[in-house]
């Protein structure tokens, strides 16, 4: 007499036997992978780390450059400029010119309309 397993028991043999296999190929994907993860957030920490000091280096020598005292060597030295003296400063006066006309709707001119159609209702 031949003994046949069912379908579904020869499904279960295959899976014991395949399902350590592919879980072992699994965990050593995700540890690859992890590591992998590992060396590139590492080398963005690095620059980061870069970037921060540059950063610094930059802060220092705008500091450097709108410092008071290099402003007026700057003025002095390469753009020949000097330093006047409080009598010899004058002072222009600006005068404004005649306003633009403006066309258009405010409240002032609302007022003045609503003044207009009273009078002319009387």
């Amino acid at each position: 007499m031949i003994y046949r397993k069912s379908i579904f028991a020869r499904c279960i043999t295959w899976l014991f036997f395949l399902l350590p296999v592919i879980m072992v190929f699994f965990i050593v994907w995700l540890r690859s992978n992890l590591v992998a993860l590992e060396y590139e957030l590492g080398q963005y920490q690095k620059l980061k780390d870069k970037l921060i000091e540059e950063n610094r280096l930059l802060i220092l020598q705008k500091e450097k450059l709108t410092s008071l005292k290099n402003i007026e060597y700057v003025a002095t030295k390469k753009l020949g400029l000097s330093i006047t003296k409080r009598k010899k400063v004058f002072y222009v006066k600006v005068e404004q010119g005649p306003k633009p006309y403006v066309a258009g709707f405010s409240e002032d001119s609302n007022i003045i309309s609503k003044k207009l159609v009273s009078q002319k209702k009387k």
